[in-house]
Parts: structure tokens; C-alpha cells; sequence
């Protein structure tokens, strides 16, 4: 797959993307984190999805909720 790039990305997006992450093999959910990444300016991203508690949300925070932090937190 090409690099991801920079794009006008929505909140919705974000949200749909985020929602439907853990559904892809491996290398397609590395490429998807890897574009929300550059779409949101968040070099931690992983950590949203994988680790929530370590951006303020709890450890069994859903997908919905970290897709809303991701979104405020984006710069």
C-alpha cells in the first residue's frame, strides 16, 4: 500500500475509521493508524486505540469514546 496522506479528514471520518479499525488484518489497521496519524497530528495515536488509559480514558473505553477523544484532541 502507498503511504497515507495528508487529507481534509471529518470528524465523521475519523469516527467511522476508528469504529472500524480492529476489523482489518494487521498491516491494513498499521496503514489506517499510520493515517490518522497524519490526519489528526496525534504521533501517539496508538496509544488512543491500544492503550486508552494512557491519554486519560479509561482501559475499557469503547471505540466510540476514543474516537471522541481522538477528534478533541486533535491538532
Amino acid at each position: 500500500m502507498a503511504p497515507p496522506s495528508k487529507d481534509n479528514v471529518s470528524n465523521e471520518q475519523i469516527k467511522e475509521i476508528v469504529l472500524g479499525i480492529l476489523k482489518h488484518e494487521e498491516a491494513e489497521m498499521d496503514w489506517w493508524l499510520e493515517y490518522l496519524k497524519v490526519n489528526t497530528g496525534l504521533v501517539n495515536l496508538t496509544d488512543y486505540i491500544l492503550y486508552p488509559n494512557l491519554v486519560g480514558l479509561d482501559m475499557q473505553a469503547t471505540l466510540e469514546q476514543i474516537a471522541d477523544k481522538i477528534i478533541a484532541d486533535r491538532t
